[in-house]
């Protein structure tokens, strides 16, 4: 990974970022580090508006966001899933027509259609920056979270210049920008993103009711299993309006662990010996 850059002229001159946890914590602390826009914030945790204003993250921390996104030409909704659609209708009514409005929700077909429903569709860019931790809060977030990290980019062809702009930021901050349709990105989503979670989930449980503690973990079972922390009230709300290929995956997953089951239980090493090695194939990209 790059180091962070210094603070070069942006073409934000204010930028306000609604959620202070991880994510958007992240947006602020990188906005702040490497460009000369006057980042504000607001959470509505008032711990976190006080601890982001002490890390500097933020220059000011408003108790209400409707202060934070005054005078702001670009806001970053950094909230759950279903909070930043229903913000997309007051914002509509709230902000001056060239602010741009831009998010980092983990799925983009739902806010594409709520933005499109608060006629925000001209000044909309999603983003879903493929880099997070499993730990929550504005504690857990940095300065360099986004350092190395893709960042999908939808957005209107006619919200193409607040797109450029955006594309523009995610590169100070040493991520890099990819475009992507909505719908084809929360598909992939389903299985680079949820898939993997709900597995570190089923896995934890299952290690938990053979009555092994996290303790006694080595680093790979540790590795496996750290996604299984993350919040599930940021997950259900994704979960439950991704696509069917979710369902599928997790079928095709079950089969392949069934399949597994069946070679170890008959002594078919030989087998084992095979999956092991497809997988490895995959995993080399070759």
């Amino acid at each position: 990974m790059s180091s962070t850059p210094k603070r070069t002229e942006s073409s934000f001159r204010r930028i306000a970022v609604i959620g202070l946890g991880a994510m958007g914590g992240s947006f602020a602390r990188a906005a702040t580090a490497t460009t000369s826009a006057e980042v504000v914030g607001w959470s509505p945790d008032p711990a976190e508006r006080l601890s982001a204003v002490d890390a500097e993250a933020v220059a000011a921390a408003p108790e209400r966001w409707s202060d934070a996104v005054a005078g702001a030409d670009l806001v970053m909704l950094a909230i759950p899933l279903g909070p930043t659609c229903k913000m997309m209708a007051e914002l509509a009514s709230t902000l001056e027509p060239a602010v741009v409005v831009a998010d980092v929700a983990s799925l983009k077909g739902p806010v594409a259609e709520a933005a499109a429903e608060a006629g925000l569709t001209r000044r909309w860019v999603g983003c879903h920056p493929m880099a997070g931790v499993a730990e929550s809060g504005f504690a857990a977030s940095s300065p360099t979270l986004y350092d190395g990290a893709t960042v999908w980019i939808t957005n209107d062809p006619e919200a193409e210049d607040s797109a450029d702009r955006m594309r523009t930021l995610w590169a100070r901050f040493g991520a890099t920008p990819q475009q992507a349709d909505p719908h084809e990105h929360d598909r992939m989503i389903a299985l680079v993103s949820a898939l993997p979670q709900l597995t570190a989930n089923a896995l934890a449980t299952t290690l938990a009711e053979a009555g092994i503690g996290p303790e006694q973990l080595g680093s790979g079972g540790s590795d496996m299993t750290r996604l299984a922390t993350s919040s599930p009230d940021i997950w259900i709300d994704i979960l439950s309006a991704l696509p069917e290929d979710l369902v599928v995956g997790l079928r095709l997953l079950g089969k392949t662990v069934s399949d597994l089951t069946d070679a170890v239980e008959g002594g078919d090493m030989q087998e084992v010996r095979e999956a092991m090695m497809r997988s490895a194939k995959w995993k080399a990209g070759s």
